[in-house]
């Protein structure tokens, strides 16, 4: 997931950090849903920019839903609360984005 992120912010730094600044600045409230309109703008980018996105989000489909599913649910809780109770969901898709990184090959890590 490493490489898959770093694709990411190369190719959409500004709506990344809109979307982590509105996580930080409101992670004692409903964060999820106060950044809705900062995430959307960040996926939105991600899909347009990063052609590797489609090959993950074919592979890696259930394990994008569950974390996102974990994310909405536990998104009102703290930080610290979030990664424990997402941190399971979230190690399957890391999982998942790096085999595919890597099946993908050296040229899908290039930036």
């Amino acid at each position: 997931m490493d490489a898959s992120y770093n694709l990411v912010a190369s190719k959409c730094a500004k709506q990344m950090a809109q979307y982590q600044n509105c996580v930080l600045a409101n992670q004692d409230k409903a964060w999820s849903e106060i950044c809705s309109k900062e995430s959307d703008a960040l996926t939105a980018c991600a899909e347009d920019k990063v052609p590797q996105l489609k090959a993950l989000k074919q592979t890696c489909g259930e394990h994008i839903k569950s974390y996102a599913e974990c994310i909405k649910t536990h998104g009102h809780a703290s930080e610290n609360q979030v990664v424990q109770e997402c941190q399971n969901v979230m190690r399957d898709l890391w999982k998942c984005t790096e085999e595919v990184m890597d099946k993908l090959g050296s040229d899908a890590r290039l930036i």
